[in-house]
């Protein structure tokens, strides 16, 4: 049956979020192969938070075919159609988050190559794998046969439990926010690491920082689906995920951004690390997933970053390590 009411603006909305997300990507892909000339796992990951979030744009459109923002002017039919829509819903909503995330704890690991972060992002990759494939695991098997979401008690027919749906609620709330902060802050000792100046480092850890507004409305979206508020939880949910890829494209678009500044500036380095410098006549580079990277050049007595890869002199095995390194992102 046709949408009967003329809540039209949200609808819009999920449209436009899932716009900017995509010229995000594609952006960032375009960066990639022009400047870098190769996709690694953390773009394919994205590009899969995309493709989920297309799907649920799909999935919403279709629920509010079915009155979904006029509950009173829907039939009974029209409540079985939208609960049907739950399953895959949800479980494509944590899908495309749990995938900007693995993301993101990706690109840090590349961040921190040869260094003693490693075992840390290892384990919080696990820590996302785990929660993501138990909680979908969950939405599509916590009441089976999935049917009984949508039975009818009068007519004699099984539904789930009651306690179900508020154990999933919570469950969804606590894992979803938890991994939110533990994704959030996982950066941040790899950039008070840097040798850099404060305002690099907040300059930097500025561009993390914006999943607190990811958290944000992780905590809002929590709150309208515990009023069932099931229109705007959905509003929320695209404007969450929208912002959750624009964020991690962030990085990417700033080596853009900050192209001209790179290539004329960099970060003075101490007496004692001059002589290395001037030994470093041609770009260095490094193996890294099977490919030569250009990664650190000299340009008079300055160190230039030109990969989202961090090199020190240590790791070259020319001495000890630089005393400054700029550092532009993926």
């Amino acid at each position: 049956m046709p949408a009967t009411n003329h809540n039209y603006e949200q609808v819009i909305a999920w449209y436009i979020c899932t716009a900017v997300a995509f010229l995000f990507v594609a952006l960032r892909f375009w960066i990639r192969l022009t400047r870098f000339r190769q996709l690694l796992l953390d773009d394919y990951l994205l590009v899969g938070a995309l493709a989920c979030l297309i799907i649920d744009l799909a999935i919403q459109h279709h629920m509010w075919n079915h009155n979904m923002a006029v509950p009173s002017a829907a039939s009974f039919a029209d409540f079985q159609e939208m609960m049907r829509c739950i399953p895959p819903g949800s479980s494509i909503y944590i899908l495309s988050l749990w995938l900007i995330k693995l993301s993101l704890v990706y690109f840090y690991k590349r961040l921190a190559t040869r260094t003693n972060l490693q075992r840390m992002y290892n384990v919080a990759a696990a820590i996302l794998v785990a929660t993501g494939t138990f909680l979908v695991l969950l939405i599509v098997f916590g009441c089976w046969p999935v049917s009984k979401r949508w039975g009818n008690p009068a007519a004699g027919e099984a539904v789930c439990p009651k306690w179900l749906d508020p154990a999933l609620y919570w469950l969804m709330v606590l894992l979803n926010i938890g991994t939110d902060v533990m994704v959030l802050v996982l950066p941040w000792s790899m950039v008070f690491s840097l040798r850099l100046p404060l305002r690099q480092k907040i300059g930097l850890g500025g561009v993390f920082t914006l999943g607190v507004f990811v958290i944000c409305a992780s905590i809002v979206r929590a709150v309208l689906s515990r009023r069932n508020e099931t229109m705007l939880t959905c509003t929320v949910s695209m404007i969450e995920t929208s912002i959750a890829i624009v964020a991690t494209c962030l990085p990417a678009v700033r080596t853009l951004v900050m192209k001209d500044r790179t290539q004329t500036s960099g970060y003075e380095l101490s007496g004692r690390d001059m002589p290395a410098a001037r030994e470093m006549k041609k770009p260095s580079a490094v193996d890294v997933n099977g490919s030569d990277e250009e990664l650190v050049t000299s340009m008079h007595g300055r160190i230039v970053v030109t990969r989202d890869y961090l090199v020190s002199q240590e790791e070259r095995g020319m001495g000890p390590p630089l005393q400054n390194t700029g550092l532009r992102g993926a």
